[in-house]
């Protein structure tokens, strides 16, 4: 998956945060990254490239049904369904 670079430095700023936490500031920066993709990218996003992209920003084995796996597959399915409100609300 091609992403713009500031797309790119964005996903990595949430990417690389400490999964087990559920700080505030780590909600912020994926939230952050959806608005970048949202304005580098459009609304669409290929759902298994962007997971076995941050699967190997995290260095999460992918098929492995693993913890850390399944929130990935959360995330974006949440990034999905906001990318839609953002279109379909002209955002």
């Amino acid at each position: 998956m091609s992403l713009s670079t500031e797309s790119e430095t964005r996903l990595k700023n949430w990417a690389s945060m400490d999964w087990t936490s559920n700080h505030v500031l780590d909600l912020h920066r994926f939230f952050k990254f959806i608005d970048q993709y949202a304005n580098d990218h459009g609304y669409s996003v290929d759902e298994a490239l962007l997971k076995d992209k941050i699967a190997s920003i995290t260095h999460t084995p992918t098929g492995d049904d693993n913890a850390l796996e399944e929130i990935i597959r959360e995330r974006i399915s949440l990034m999905v369904e906001i990318l839609d409100f953002l279109k379909v609300t002209g955002r």
